[in-house]
């Protein structure tokens, strides 16, 4: 039975794998043969990932608040005004829509945000399903950043940052405590959604104020032997690292900012970031120069 378990697990994490290269890379894959999958299989996967492309918000819906009573209501009203939502609701996030409700049913997960799912922790059939999405999808996003979905995760505003940032540890706290989690068939699943996700205790120690980041000026590293992907991996500012910060520590850069190069969006717009005052600073202060200057030298 558990052998049975380990070949199903296996299979769908080859079909996801396939899948998801499939699409970012149709020629690099034509020398593979992924495992039989039927053929309304592959048109459900086919049709609902073609909707997560071609949909203005991808594989999310309009975002929602989720108050402590459970009631779900939405952050904008028909009329785009916002709306006054519950008071200290426990997330406020976007769902995944309709098409990727029915990859999610093929155990191909989009979409995914810690603090929604954490809320919806009980109702996933399979938490290692659930773990593969994040861990492909985080894959798929870092590399290849001109493709919908990661322009989708780079415009931000899926959900606040205030929320991710507990719930993410939390999220991974719940998957090894799973009753389907097995330490010595599973732990490749949780290295790599740690590795992907959570801090690593050499990174980075953020103590009350650091600068921490300058612009990557991409346009002047060709030819030269850098992996953008593996500083993403290695040195960019998330609200994961961000846990290891003081409260009140502040998140520095003069701007302009490569969004999801350096920064994470939800750190650039967090509520520890002085990136616009900083900014909006450095725009006077090089006015007042520029005055005085001028002054001098009439």
């Amino acid at each position: 039975m558990i052998q049975a378990y380990q070949v199903m697990a296996f299979q769908r994490t080859v079909v996801a794998l396939l899948f998801l290269a499939l699409i970012a890379a149709p020629s690099s894959v034509a020398a593979f043969r992924a495992p039989d999958v039927p053929e309304k299989q592959q048109k459900i996967l086919r049709d609902n990932f073609a909707l997560c492309v071609e949909k203005l918000k991808g594989p999310y819906t309009e975002n929602f608040c989720v108050c402590p009573d459970g009631r779900k209501t939405p952050v904008r009203g028909p009329d785009g005004q916002l709306n006054e939502t519950c008071p200290n609701p426990v997330f406020c996030a976007a769902y995944r829509a309709p098409w990727a409700e029915a990859l999610a049913q093929e155990g191909v997960y989009l979409g995914n945000i810690f603090s929604r799912d954490l809320y919806l922790w009980d109702t996933f059939p399979d938490h290692n399903d659930l773990v593969r999405g994040y861990i492909l999808e985080q894959y798929f996003v870092t590399t290849n950043p001109k493709h919908k979905l990661s322009q989708l995760r780079a415009f931000g505003g899926l959900s606040g940052s205030e929320y991710e940032i507990g719930a993410a540890p939390l999220l991974f706290e719940r998957y090894l405590a799973a009753p389907e989690f097995n330490d010595t068939r599973d732990f490749l699943l949780a290295f790599e959604l740690q590795k992907r996700f959570f801090v690593r205790d050499e990174v980075v120690q953020i103590e009350d104020v650091r600068t921490m980041s300058l612009r990557i000026q991409k346009e002047r590293l060709a030819g030269k032997q850098i992996s953008l992907e593996d500083y993403i991996e290695r040195f960019q500012i998330t609200p994961q690292r961000m846990q290891r910060a003081k409260p009140d520590a502040i998140v520095m850069h003069p701007g302009p900012i490569v969004r999801g190069l350096e920064l994470a969006n939800e750190v650039a717009d967090g509520p520890q970031s002085c990136v616009h005052e900083q900014v909006a600073n450095g725009v006077k202060t090089r006015m007042a120069i520029l005055a005085t200057l001028m002054k001098g030298a009439q």
